[in-house]
């Protein structure tokens, strides 16, 4: 009995070639140029949080045309004259929105202006800033004691000129100080005796509490003293620094009742 053998089977599998190696740089660009990397999503600007103010705005004019042409009688309109009509609201609805977006502005104007306002007038008097105080001659003056330190400073020296000079200054600066009479460029001393006794002699200034009314005269005779040493040509000695401040501390305690 003879036996048949089949053939033997060649055997099919398939070999993958070798594979070479991934560029990463590729494989990122390639993601990046999906079309779920690509959309970008805008941030909400301003209008998108008055669009419900605006849409009740708009719901608000058509409204009322509904209820103009429900009084109107129903009469067909060519196609052109609703083609306007529907411009005209259009029109009407974008200014009317402008008109409220002008009133709004208006209003926070109006608020932070008068509220500035309010809050400047009440402020202390002491926190408020003050304009730099300037002689005619350009001295910046500072405040009666510092200009009085500086004459007595100037005296022991034996500079009676500018003695006499921070003594005059000082005068000044008392009577600003005290509200007698408000410092101001260019006022003459003439014009400082006319408001000193303008101010002492009424009676309201008198019931302030002053002890007497010769500031005037004080007054003059420091500025007499200052006036012959600075445009006289006098030359101020110790006698006259004396004098000087002497009529000065009257002036002060006749200003404020000191002594």
């Amino acid at each position: 009995m003879t036996m048949t053998v089949p053939p033997a089977q060649e055997s099919h599998q398939v070999v993958n070639p070798p594979q070479s190696p991934v560029d990463m740089g590729d494989a990122l660009e390639q993601v990046r140029q999906m079309p779920e990397f690509k959309q970008t999503v805008e941030a909400p600007s301003i209008w998108d949080g008055l669009e419900p103010y605006l849409a009740n705005i708009r719901e608000w004019i058509d409204n009322f045309f509904k209820r103009v042409g429900n009084m109107m009688p129903d009469i067909p309109l060519p196609e052109e004259v609703n083609t306007n009509i529907s411009g005209i609201q259009s029109i009407l609805e974008t200014i009317l929105i402008s008109l409220v977006c002008l009133t709004a502005v208006a209003v926070v104007f109006l608020l932070l202006r008068y509220g500035r306002i309010n809050w400047l007038r009440k402020r202390p008097a002491s926190s408020l800033p003050t304009s730099p105080k300037m002689t005619d001659d350009g001295v910046l003056l500072k405040t009666a004691v510092h200009h009085l330190e500086t004459a007595k400073q100037y005296a022991s020296s034996g500079n009676y000129n500018n003695a006499v000079r921070q003594v005059y200054f000082a005068s000044l600066c008392t009577l600003d100080e005290t509200g007698t009479v408000p410092f101001q460029t260019g006022r003459t001393n003439g014009e400082y005796l006319t408001a000193i006794t303008q101010k002492i002699s009424s009676a309201s200034h008198e019931s302030a509490g002053y002890k007497k009314a010769t500031a005037p005269s004080e007054f003059k005779q420091v500025c007499s003293i200052f006036e012959a040493n600075q445009y006289g040509g006098y030359t101020a000695n110790k006698d006259s620094v004396d004098s000087c401040l002497n009529a000065y501390q009257a002036l002060k305690t006749g200003l404020t009742n000191e002594s």
